[in-house]
């Protein structure tokens, strides 16, 4: 019988061809007899390689058992991500762009590109991008299809959503998530290379991560609207549009009041309400009932007078409330309507600032107001008046803003 002998089995990971070879913890085996060594050890590492899910093969270096590790499938190997960085990643954006169908979720837009990276006529291209951060430019939207003048067509694959600064480009050739913008400085034009320094990840078709991204894009797509010209026109405001004169107002940064004085155009598609009407809970539910017209669980009641005439109003209302408990409020509303009942003005609609700003797509809407401000809606509580267009309400507030200046 052979004498036993314990023997010891180095085995070193390496990587060649995309075909690992995989590595072990030093093996000490205690077998009967040298020449059950290869089987064994191979039966041993084979048991504890197929636990962790792989399929070894068996091969001999300097007479020695050596166990290889199997080339994965493709769809394994499909979650293996890059991290690329200048002009490499700019070439993968660019290929990733150059597919039939691609979506992109980017802050700015620039000038010239549209031609540069999708220049067949039959691409359909996707896209989200921001308006109000100042550096997607009036021209830059008119060329990748926004309306040219407030009768023009637009690009329905166009989408606006404001203060997305995401940078993601989706296809067929995969995705890449990073830093560049949609941009001549990010991703080079003409022949010329990246001005800016950009890195990100490429995640090949059908990844965790592209499966994530695309889903991702899909509900911020469908939650958007389609650029119009009120966008253009804003863009115009906020951008630096090269050769353009420079607003010397900065809109950005002025209070939610201060620009609609300044700008009540902007506004034109939203009414404004002060009241200082309190409702309970009871009354409100007795107003809705009493309508009687489809689904009225999703309404609120913005504004109730037994005094005031009936009025009709904009779609969307941004409503002042003082309470007689104390206290005030400033909310914003979708799908109002007035009541049918026209022997008083009661109106109804959906309460919801992220519902109102998708609509508008206003800059800063929601910007809380001033000391300042509220002083003026104020003096806006103490008139007659309830509901205003956006240029009475500029006026209105232009005549209070005097009377608190008078009064300094």
């Amino acid at each position: 019988m052979p004498k036993s002998r314990f023997f010891l089995l180095d085995v070193i990971p390496q990587h060649a061809n995309d075909c690992g070879h995989l590595g072990a913890q030093r093996l000490f085996s205690f077998v009967n007899g040298e020449a059950a060594f290869p089987q064994f050890v191979a039966q041993v590492l084979t048991i504890a390689l197929i636990s962790e899910g792989l399929h070894p093969t068996l091969s001999f270096k300097g007479g020695l058992p050596y166990l290889v590790r199997p080339r994965q499938k493709e769809a394994e190997m499909t979650e293996d991500s890059e991290f690329l960085q200048g002009l490499e990643l700019a070439e993968r954006i660019r290929r990733i762009c150059s597919e039939d169908r691609v979506d992109c979720a980017v802050a700015f837009l620039g000038r010239g590109m549209r031609a540069e990276l999708f220049p067949r006529p039959n691409q359909v291209v996707r896209i989200v991008c921001d308006i109000a951060m100042c550096c997607t430019s009036q021209k830059a939207l008119i060329e990748f299809g926004a309306p040219a003048g407030p009768h023009g067509a637009g690009n329905s694959n166009l989408h606006v959503r404001d203060w997305i600064h995401t940078k993601v480009y989706l296809s067929a050739a995969g995705a890449v998530i990073g830093s560049p913008n949609l941009s001549a400085k990010a991703l080079g034009a003409r022949g010329q290379a990246p001005g800016n320094l950009e890195a990100g990840t490429f995640h090949p078709v059908k990844s965790n991560v592209w499966v994530e991204a695309k889903a991702w894009f899909e509900e911020l797509f469908t939650s958007t609207d389609a650029i119009e010209w009120r966008d253009v026109e804003r863009a115009a405001k906020y951008s630096n549009d090269p050769g353009r004169q420079h607003d010397p107002v900065d809109l950005l940064n002025m209070s939610l009041l201060d620009r609609i004085r300044h700008s009540p155009e902007d506004y034109k598609a939203v009414s404004f309400v002060v009241t200082t009407e309190d409702l309970t809970v009871e009354t409100e539910e007795s107003l809705k009932d009493g309508e009687q017209v489809g689904d009225t669980s999703q309404l609120s009641v913005v504004a109730w007078s037994e005094e005031a005439k009936w009025s009709d109003v904009e779609k969307s209302i941004i409503a002042f409330h003082r309470y007689d408990a104390g206290g005030q409020s400033m909310d914003g509303y979708v799908r109002c309507r007035p009541s049918g009942e026209q022997n008083c003005l009661l109106l109804f609609g959906v309460k919801g600032w992220n519902s109102l700003r998708r609509a508008h797509t206003q800059v800063g809407l929601k910007k809380p107001l001033t000391a300042r401000d509220w002083r003026l809606i104020n003096l806006l509580w103490e008139g007659d008046q309830t509901i205003f267009s956006a240029v009475e309400f500029a006026e209105a507030l232009d005549a209070a803003a005097r009377t608190v200046e008078q009064g300094a």
